[in-house]
């Protein structure tokens, strides 16, 4: 294939293998040239190939195909965005770029710390991939300039810490056949949508609540930060089995986790209004899921959860009440 190059490590068995442990090792590489703009551009239209590892580098500058792009193998695009410790972005000025229409992601794609600058971008399986794993996972801080689609059993992985926003007032939508938008660590502002947010029939939003999700305290913080969210027919599944009691989740206390805000305010019909219904049974079990309730709280969907101590630690409780009592009753 035009401008990429064939990756052939000559190392020891050895050494293979420790560096496979750390590093994914790539087919073809197609990375920017700075001594060779005509390599930095494909003219017509780019498949990843099935079956190999296949990296697009954008970290020192901005690759571009003037046709149709589609991901039919393992592809990492990968660019120089970043994310500091306190959790705020820095976009870089470079972007992998497509012209045609409509592109298409049929296999499994890895955004890491990429801006993506595209037609409209439909995430749906194809190629015989199975339905558990994500077609599209995002790693670091990635952005796309297009509208995004996730669709026929298309799921979008949100991996901890990372952070997926759509630009210039494009449309974010999750279709039927179970299109799903996964959550690995729920944590503030992961998802950002400035123009509609929707799904539709049998489309899932899925929630891994961890203590980390105990810091989307209000609108600012919530998960997903959309202009406005419109068409909810889906379901919400949360899974609570990573939340654990400590100095963070203490025993005894209520805690509001803000899931969705809706911060433009609309609530007409068909947008963020109370007929959304979230079911009992999409919360997956965990030791505190028989203690989730919700609420929506003016433009924010909230999950409420309590603490709730297990037997032994109230035995351990009234343990040491007795102990106390007694001890007063001697001093009496």
């Amino acid at each position: 294939m035009k401008n990429i190059k064939l990756f052939i490590p000559i190392l020891s068995i050895f050494a293979v293998s420790a560096f496979a442990q750390e590093e994914t090792v790539f087919d073809e590489i197609w990375e920017f040239d700075s001594e060779n703009e005509a390599a930095n551009t494909i003219d017509g239209n780019y498949t990843a190939p099935y079956d190999i590892n296949t990296l697009i580098d954008v970290s020192n500058g901005s690759l571009t195909v003037t046709g149709h792009f589609e991901n039919k193998g393992i592809t990492t695009i990968k660019g120089a965005n970043t994310i500091n410790a306190e959790g705020a972005t820095t976009k870089s000025e470079y972007s992998f770029n497509a012209t045609g229409t409509n592109q298409h992601n049929r296999n499994q794609l890895i955004l890491e710390n990429v801006n993506i600058n595209m037609g409209n971008f439909y995430n749906e399986r194809g190629g015989g991939l199975n339905t558990v794993s994500p077609l599209l996972t995002v790693k670091g801080y990635v952005t796309f300039s297009n509208n995004l689609t996730t669709k026929q059993y298309g799921t979008i992985l949100i991996s901890e810490g990372a952070k997926l926003e759509i630009l210039n007032g494009k449309t974010f939508v999750i279709e039927n056949s179970v299109g799903t938008l996964k959550f690995e660590n729920a944590t503030k502002s992961q998802f950002i949508a400035p123009w509609e947010f929707k799904n539709q029939s049998e489309s899932v939003y899925d929630f891994t609540i961890t203590n980390d999700s105990l810091e989307c305290v209000d609108a600012s913080t919530a998960v997903i930060q959309a202009r406005f969210v419109k068409s909810l027919n889906g379901k919400i599944l949360l899974d609570f089995t990573n939340l654990m009691l400590n100095d963070d989740f203490v025993a005894g206390e209520t805690y509001k986790i803000a899931l969705i805000n809706s911060y433009s305010g609309e609530v007409g019909s068909g947008k963020f209004d109370d007929s959304w219904q979230i079911l009992a049974e999409n919360v997956l079990e965990g030791e505190f899921a028989k203690f989730a309730g919700f609420t929506k709280d003016n433009n924010v969907l909230y999950v409420n959860i309590q603490a709730v101590p297990e037997p032994a630690t109230y035995a351990a409780i009234f343990g040491a009440i007795a102990l106390l009592i007694a001890a007063y009753r001697r001093k009496k």
